[in-house]
């Protein structure tokens, strides 16, 4: 019951577990994705901020803006909705000023890109601060 059984699928072990483990949790399992969040909002601390490219669904790469928290080993890809939230809540959008900052993420489910999925946004409003910091 509370056991974890394996199918075969050619060469690889597939985990089957008695919860429900989303597909995300094992393909992309360093990145953070909207599904993960349960429906509720997460406040998580940026340890890092990088520059980063990633190749889009044409196959061609395009710059992104990657955060690293404290709270998590998984990583997120910010889009340019939320890099304006975060920029209008520290007052810049310098990005390794953002590092420290606590932000508060929430799901947002909806239809982009011609699918329904999920999207993680920022809410406008700082939550209590981890590390001193001031808007500038």
């Amino acid at each position: 019951t509370g056991r974890l059984r394996c199918l075969r699928s050619g060469s690889q072990a597939i985990p089957r577990k008695a919860t429900p483990v989303h597909y995300r949790e094992i393909l992309k399992k360093d990145w953070l994705y909207g599904e993960a969040f349960g429906g509720k909002d997460v406040d998580l601390t940026v340890r890092e901020t990088r520059a980063d490219s990633l190749r889009n669904a044409d196959g061609d790469t395009e710059p992104c803006v990657v955060f690293v928290f404290v709270e998590t080993t998984k990583k997120l890809v910010v889009n340019v909705t939320n890099c304006k939230t975060i920029e209008q809540l520290t007052g810049t959008g310098e990005m390794s000023d953002w590092e420290g900052f606590t932000f508060t993420f929430y799901p947002l489910p909806g239809k982009w890109f011609g699918s329904k999925q999920v999207a993680i946004r920022v809410r406008p409003k700082l939550p209590t601060q981890k590390k001193a910091k001031t808007k500038a």
